[in-house]
C-alpha cells in the first residue's frame, strides 16, 4: 500500500470518527442524564412531571408503607423494604406515564371534573370531614395530593374511553369465519 493511499486512509479514518463524535454529542449519547435531586427521569412529559425528586420519592415511600398498614417504615435490608421502594417508584412512574399519555393523546381533565370525582370518591368512605382529615393524616397525603390522584383517575377514564371508542367490534360471523 503506497504512502499517499495510507495517508488517505488516515485522514478519512480521522474525519470519520470526528464527524460521528459530533453527532453523538449533538444528539446526546446514551441515556438522559437525570438531573441533580431526582431519582428518575421519564422524558415527554409535560409540566415536569416526568422529573422525579427524590423529596417525590420520600413521599411516595411514606405514603405506600402507610398505605400497607405498617406501623412504621422497614429498614434498608429489610425484604418489606425493597418491595414498598418498589411499589413507590412504580406508583411514581405511573403518574408520570399517565400524565405523558394524556398530554399526547390530547386528554385533559377539568377542575370541575376533578371536583365532582372527588365529591363522588369522598361520600362513601368519609361520612364527614374529620373522618375525611384523619385518613389525610393517616396515609400521609395531603388534600392536594388527593385531588392529583383523582385527576389521575379521570384522565385515565378518559384515555381508556378515547382508546375504546376507536375500537370496532367484530361481528361472531366474522370471528367464527376466521378460525
Amino acid at each position: 500500500m503506497s504512502g499517499a493511499r495510507k495517508s488517505g486512509l488516515i485522514v478519512f479514518g480521522a474525519i470519520f470518527v470526528l464527524l460521528f463524535a459530533g453527532i453523538a454529542v449533538a444528539q446526546g449519547i446514551g441515556n438522559p442524564s437525570v438531573p441533580d435531586g431526582d431519582i428518575a427521569l421519564v422524558e415527554e412529559v409535560p409540566d415536569g412531571k416526568g422529573n422525579i425528586s427524590q423529596e417525590d420519592y420520600d413521599r411516595s415511600f411514606r405514603q405506600t408503607w402507610k398505605r400497607g398498614g405498617l406501623q412504621q417504615a422497614p429498614e434498608p435490608g429489610d425484604a418489606q423494604f425493597d418491595q414498598i421502594k418498589e411499589a413507590a417508584i412504580n406508583d411514581l412512574l405511573d403518574q408520570a406515564w399517565l400524565t405523558g399519555e394524556a398530554a399526547e393523546l390530547g386528554v385533559t381533565a377539568t377542575d370541575r371534573e376533578i371536583q365532582n370525582e372527588f365529591e363522588t370518591i369522598r361520600q362513601d368512605p368519609f361520612p364527614n370531614e374529620a373522618a375525611f382529615q384523619t385518613f389525610l393524616e393517616d396515609s400521609g397525603f395531603t388534600e392536594e395530593e388527593v385531588l392529583d390522584r383523582v385527576r389521575l383517575q379521570v384522565l385515565s377514564r378518559k384515555i381508556e374511553e378515547q382508546i375504546t371508542s376507536d375500537v370496532n367490534e367484530v361481528p361472531e360471523d366474522e370471528i367464527e369465519q376466521f378460525y
